[in-house]
């Protein structure tokens, strides 16, 4: 049912809204790039299809343990629901910004994804196995390490793990925060940089986040869990008034 909601509300919400040019079926004015804040999209340019799929999504999120939603549509604010502004938890949401993180490094030569545990000298309490640690920087972003050593935070499919050292680095998939929390590690240590320091200057700041606030880096000797931090490069070449991202 949420994915049909959701999908509702975007078939809705796309139809051509007055103020479009009936010909060519685009916008009168170009995209709107938000600066210190963004600009809400007038009534006037919602269809009554439109305007009735948010409401029902409005009412559809109360019943949900949503804390904040917003939707974006030609750089304006389409619709918004709790408090935007306010700090929540982001879980496996990381895991594609990290993702993307990498790519500016993998394309300049600073990181290069078939480096593997062992030659980075990544390991972890009471040691990873060899099979283990040929596991590459790529298979870890894949989530297909093979490595089934316990993370250092839950919320993965670590109990359906199969036994360690049976399956080989690349042929298995499982959903395993310890792949993701290593990745990280690994990108700290071969940039130099914290991955808090990173995304706020490659993204943050170039995209113009209008409430980010970047919180301290937590350091670990072994691979450990961010609370901040979608799996191979999501975005290839994503751009932001005209510049790659």
């Amino acid at each position: 049912m949420r994915p049909l909601r959701i999908a509702l509300l975007g078939l809705a919400c796309a139809v051509v809204p007055p103020g479009v040019g009936a010909s060519t079926g685009k916008a009168d004015t170009p995209t709107v790039f938000p600066t210190a804040s963004w600009q809400a999209l007038p009534s006037a340019a919602q269809t009554p299809a439109c305007r009735t799929a948010l409401n029902s999504a409005r009412d559809y999120l109360r019943t949900l343990d949503t804390t904040a939603l917003l939707a974006v549509r030609d750089g304006r604010s389409l619709f918004s629901y709790g408090d935007v502004a306010a700090p929540s938890i982001l879980f496996s949401a990381r895991k594609s910004l990290l993702a993307m993180m990498y790519g500016k490094y993998v394309a300049n030569g600073s990181i290069v994804l078939e480096r593997t545990l062992a030659e980075l000298d990544i390991d972890d309490v009471g040691g990873l196995l060899p099979v283990e640690r040929g596991a590459s920087l790529g298979q870890l972003l894949e989530s297909r390490s093979g490595v089934y050593h316990a993370a250092a935070n839950g919320g993965d499919d670590h109990a359906a793990a199969p036994a360690r050292g049976t399956q080989a680095p690349g042929s298995y998939f499982l959903y395993n925060n310890w792949d993701f929390n290593a990745a990280g590690t690994a990108f700290e240590q071969l940039t130099g940089q914290s991955l808090y320091k990173t995304f706020a200057e490659d993204f943050a700041a170039p995209l113009q986040l209008e409430d980010f606030d970047p919180p301290g880096t937590t350091a670990a000797a072994t691979p450990g869990s961010r609370s901040i931090w979608p799996t191979t490069s999501t975005c290839r070449r994503a751009t932001w008034r005209g510049s790659v991202i």
